[in-house]
């Protein structure tokens, strides 16, 4: 047989596949480990945290123009430009971002002597979207209508009510609701999660106030470990999964 012949016939054989030496190994590299499944979990957290963070960010840098250029268009289109020609020796309506004003989003405070001035102030911890941030501006601009050009200083009485019926009627694509009660909860910048899966309880706090090392769960007593913004010692988390 010549060579060429062999080379065909060799090429038309069919390949024998050996079984690997070690096929437990191939097997259990398809398990999922405790510890593997931890990792996966505070990786997701992060990632969360991380897009928050960035969102929260650009929000913030929004918000204040959005806030100025919202209370324009709310005095041109219920005063007619009445309450910036009342307040332009002063500086206009002055906008002043708290944030230690917690118990509400915002606070209007209007003076009729010297010279009339207005100044909201808007809490930085609860206004965190637009929606809040649009109901609050209006809510707080009802007041100042309501107190420089009604001369009515009752806080939520019939004036602040029509106020707001016309400011409603004025906005209909907005969706804004004047009320004289609201129940934003306000986003904690630190957030510690229970280690426990049967608890999961979320701790928030504005500041690091938390200390997981002396501080457990006042739930079940598990260990408590900072989600947001996620902390660097991961190995608390994974030890806790693993004993799990």
């Amino acid at each position: 047989m010549s060579t060429y012949t062999s080379h065909l016939t060799t090429s038309r054989e069919k390949p024998t596949f050996r079984e690997p030496p070690c096929k437990d190994l191939v097997t259990s590299s398809h398990v999922v480990s405790p510890e593997r499944t931890a990792t996966d979990l505070l990786d997701k957290v992060r990632a969360q945290a991380y897009r928050d963070a960035c969102r929260a960010a650009y929000f913030g840098v929004e918000k204040v123009y959005k806030a100025e250029e919202f209370i324009k268009e709310l005095d041109q289109k219920l005063t007619g430009g009445q309450i910036g020609e009342m307040t332009a020796l002063t500086g206009g309506v002055k906008v002043v971002w708290k944030k230690r004003l917690t118990a509400k989003a915002g606070l209007a405070r209007c003076k009729t002597r010297p010279l009339p001035s207005a100044t909201i102030e808007l809490s930085d911890k609860i206004i965190d979207d637009q929606e809040r941030l649009i109901n609050a501006i209006a809510h707080e601009f009802c007041h100042v209508a309501n107190n420089l050009i009604s001369g009515d200083l009752r806080s939520h009485g019939p004036g602040f009510k029509e106020w707001g019926r016309q400011c409603e009627a004025a906005f209909p694509d907005l969706g804004i609701k004047i009320t004289t009660k609201h129940s934003y909860r306000s986003k904690f910048e630190f957030i510690w999660t229970c280690c426990d899966k049967k608890c999961g309880k979320e701790v928030g706090r504005h500041t690091k106030s938390i200390n997981p090392k002396t501080q457990a769960c006042r739930c079940c007593g598990g260990l408590l470990v900072q989600t947001n913004p996620v902390a660097r010692t991961l190995k608390t988390r994974l030890e806790c999964d693993v004993e799990e």
